[in-house]
């Protein structure tokens, strides 16, 4: 927990000396990067993912150039998702040949960030205008969302429901989660994410 925390304090330091390229911080930022750093986690080295994707730091997938600069032989998932260590069968905790793979944790950092930054932009993005309406719970709960699955292209009906903003929006937002397969996959981090919508429902109710 100790080490967490120092990481957290870390990043949000670094998140105060963002580039104007990163565009104006909001208080939905630190909120959301706490948010993943708990429910993503910080490793320190180079693993296999519960899909067998090879990631490191804080949910950061690597690319073939990444894991080729590291001497790991890699082939394409099966599911076009990510590369996997042609030579780990493997997934962490248990991917020992992968363990010697120890990085440095400001880089990590700094590849958190990046990646935090555009994710949170495709959320954005995603969303248009209706982005500054969103209290800060939904624009966590829809930046976690996009980290973790990469965007919404897949979610029409999630983002329908929530451009519509009609009652009652974080029930069927919650309704479309606990009915999909990334539920299924990642239990845990969608009740997270799920929470994180009650939350926001409790807060346009004034009760946060």
């Amino acid at each position: 927990m100790k080490n967490l925390q120092i990481i957290i304090v870390s990043i949000l330091f670094a998140l105060n000396l963002a580039p104007a390229s990163a565009g104006a911080l909001e208080q939905s930022d630190k909120l959301a990067i706490k948010h993943l750093l708990q429910t993503e986690s910080f490793v320190s080295r180079v693993y296999h993912d519960s899909r067998q994707l090879l990631t490191t730091g804080v949910g950061h997938l690597l690319t073939a150039k990444e894991a080729k600069s590291l001497g790991i032989r890699v082939a394409l998932h099966s599911n076009g998702m990510g590369w996997t260590a042609l030579d780990e069968p493997n997934v962490f905790p248990n991917d020992s040949f992968l363990e010697r793979e120890n990085l440095k944790a400001g880089d990590l950092i700094g590849t958190f960030l990046d990646d935090y930054y555009k994710h949170r932009n495709i959320a954005k993005r995603t969303f248009g205008n209706k982005w500054h309406t969103f209290n800060k719970y939904m624009k966590v709960a829809m930046i976690d969302h996009a980290f973790q699955l990469g965007g919404f292209s897949d979610w029409p009906a999630l983002v329908s429901e929530a451009k519509d903003g009609k009652h009652p929006l974080y029930t069927a937002m919650q309704d479309n989660y606990r009915a999909s397969l990334n539920y299924e996959q990642t239990t845990n981090r969608v009740k997270a994410r799920i929470k994180l919508l009650e939350k926001a429902e409790n807060h346009n109710k004034g009760s946060l």
